[in-house]
């Protein structure tokens, strides 16, 4: 018995070592692994509504074109009975490189659409930001880290994902006025969409300008996409749930 006991105490040292070698390349090949090779691919459906009545609805789509690359497109549209009193529409795209970060924006197209007018802009994210609006061309002065409306709302799912939520992010919109932003993690929460009840995070992003405020109901099990969202300004409310969902 004390034979194998000797046994078993000489060879629990290289045992060990073993293990911790073995750990050791566990943690080393998990730290090589970037944080997100590539943006969550989805197409998504939300009804649009405000003061509890249907309006429209939105339509939103992120895709990975190549691993270092996404877009990001959404069209929010009047329906029913609002589009009689408002026909209107307005799509957004943002494409440009996908980093270990998240969104670097590269270029941003807005169209805001009222009946048979339409307002086009752009904003072209180089390094400096350069506008073009109603055929005018200008270089804005804002910070390099500035993101699209777009890009932004990808930012915070990335983030959110990956723990990494910074308390201010900057924006700099189609008329090329740049606001910081507040971020704030207000935990896990209920949210009903598509049927059923998900456990979601909170993220509230306000201007600190209290002008706009965009409240992110994400979703972990779906990725972080957003089932919930709420669009807040000084005089109006409207709230998002996911409809649809394709991945």
């Amino acid at each position: 018995m004390r034979g194998h006991i000797g046994i078993l105490e000489s060879g629990l040292p290289y045992t060990l070592s073993v293990a911790r070698v073995l750990v050791t390349a566990v943690l080393a090949l998990i730290a090589a692994v970037p944080l997100s090779a590539a943006p969550p691919a989805f197409e998504a459906r939300y009804t649009l509504s405000r003061g509890g009545f249907g309006v429209g609805e939105v339509h939103i789509a992120v895709s990975a074109p190549t691993e270092d690359s996404y877009r990001y497109e959404s069209r929010v549209s009047t329906n029913g009975v609002a589009s009689l009193f408002a026909d209107r529409s307005l799509t957004q795209v943002s494409k440009g490189r996908w980093t270990d970060d998240g969104p670097e924006p590269r270029n941003y197209w807005r169209v805001d659409r009222r009946g048979s007018e339409r307002r086009r802009s752009r904003l072209h994210f180089a390094d400096e930001v350069e506008l073009t609006r109603n055929g005018t061309v200008r270089v804005l002065d804002v910070p390099s880290s500035a993101h699209d409306p777009a890009s932004l709302t990808l930012k915070l799912i990335h983030d959110a994902r990956h723990e990494a939520l910074a308390e201010r992010y900057g924006l700099v919109d189609e008329k090329g006025t740049y606001r910081d932003f507040r971020v704030i993690d207000r935990g896990e929460t209920r949210v009903e969409a598509l049927d059923r009840t998900f456990r979601a995070r909170h993220i509230d992003r306000t201007a600190l300008d209290g002008r706009f405020a965009l409240q992110l109901y994400v979703a972990p099990h779906l990725d972080g996409i957003p089932v919930r969202m709420v669009w807040e300004d000084r005089e109006r409310t409207y709230t998002m749930v996911l409809e649809a969902l394709q991945r």
